[in-house]
């Protein structure tokens, strides 16, 4: 069991990492600029696309996807992964085909947890903008850009690091379907076939590996809280 689940999860893990590194990163910065421009067209436009994103199906976006860039404009492949042509003596080649097949799965997985995430940043700094420290360090005459980003930012982001660490369960329930509609051959997918053909051994061995990872995230998550409010390690 322990072989058959190592093949799958690197595949797995390039999904994982690089969804929610993104996921990250775009929706810290759009929920600051929705935050800081409240009610302004940018906050309303942004909290439209969260909302749309958060609320549309994973599994028909994916669909939409294959329709539109494979079947349609034919610039992406619809699914699998590259297996065959990788040479040692074309490394970048063989890169820009891998990134091709991961494009489209790695992007729907994006869409849906950044507009999670989005939601928390921008409520999370809504309500930390309204802290009297804010003021007083605006009154002290301290810059807007520091205002935001070394007093309200670290704060803002404590709930948002307790999700992230949340985001592996919830990545691995999104990847089982986007796997499966792609044929990215990961957990998700395993997991899947393996529920078909009834593997009950493979199937908890799976389910066993796949709550360590969960609880492993979750703990760095409390380590990070560390990181981002130094008042934690004095507690």
């Amino acid at each position: 069991v322990i072989d058959m689940i190592g093949e799958r999860i690197p595949r797995t893990l390039e999904l994982m990492l690089v969804a929610n590194f993104l996921s990250v990163m775009i929706a810290v910065v759009l929920g600051v600029i929705a935050a800081v421009k409240h009610y302004a067209i940018a906050d309303a436009l942004s909290s439209l696309g969260a909302l749309i994103g958060y609320s549309t199906p994973n599994f028909w976006i994916a669909m939409m996807a294959i329709m539109v860039f494979s079947a349609w404009l034919g610039l992406l492949p619809h699914g699998g992964v590259q297996t065959q042509g990788i040479t040692f003596a074309s490394p970048f080649r063989a890169l820009f085909d891998h990134l091709t097949y991961v494009v489209l799965p790695t992007l729907i997985l994006v869409l849906g947890w950044t507009a999670y995430l989005f939601r928390m940043v921008r409520s999370s700094m809504l309500e930390v903008l309204g802290q009297d420290y804010i003021t007083t360090a605006r009154a002290k005459g301290l810059m807007e850009r520091v205002v935001i980003y070394k007093h309200a930012l670290r704060n803002a982001l404590l709930p948002v690091v307790t999700y992230i660490g949340y985001s592996i369960g919830f990545l691995f329930s999104g990847a089982a379907v986007i796997e499966t509609i792609f044929a990215w051959p990961g957990l998700g997918e395993f997991m899947v076939q393996l529920a078909q053909v009834r593997d009950y051994p493979t199937l908890m061995g799976l389910s066993m590996m796949i709550a360590i990872m969960v609880l492993l995230a979750n703990l760095c998550a409390d380590i990070a809280y560390a990181i981002v409010d130094p008042r934690i390690r004095y507690d």
